[in-house]
């Protein structure tokens, strides 16, 4: 699927349906399951790959959505694609910006994998 070209104030409703776009250095991308990654991923980026600002991941069998948010320290751009780009879910995960890259290339079984933090627990 073509990434849709969008403004990022309207960047929201694409994030809502999990539709990849491509905003003002804010951007998102779908990734699906294949390989080690069971699961499918939808990620939000600002200024680059480096930087996942939110993710959703599911299971491609359930169907069942969980989101999680980068806690890490934001640029004053940054925290304003955020505020734009928040998809307002109620159950959202803050995890580190490591963790999220780690979550954006392997799901969330790849955070087990290098030992890392998910919801108050580490994995080693």
């Amino acid at each position: 699927m073509k990434p849709i070209i969008t403004a990022n104030a309207n960047a929201r409703q694409y994030i809502q349906r999990r539709e990849p776009f491509d905003g003002n250095n804010l951007f998102a991308r779908i990734y699906l399951a294949c390989g080690n990654c069971h699961t499918h991923r939808y990620v939000v980026y600002s200024y680059g790959s480096h930087w996942p600002l939110f993710i959703a991941e599911w299971l491609p069998e359930d169907g069942k959505v969980q989101w999680y948010e980068n806690t890490g320290k934001y640029s004053v751009t940054t925290s304003k694609h955020r505020n734009q780009s928040h998809p307002l879910e109620a159950n959202i995960l803050p995890m580190t910006a490591g963790a999220m890259r780690t979550i954006a290339d392997w799901g969330t079984a790849g955070l087990a994998a290098r030992g890392e933090y998910l919801n108050g627990y580490f994995f080693d």
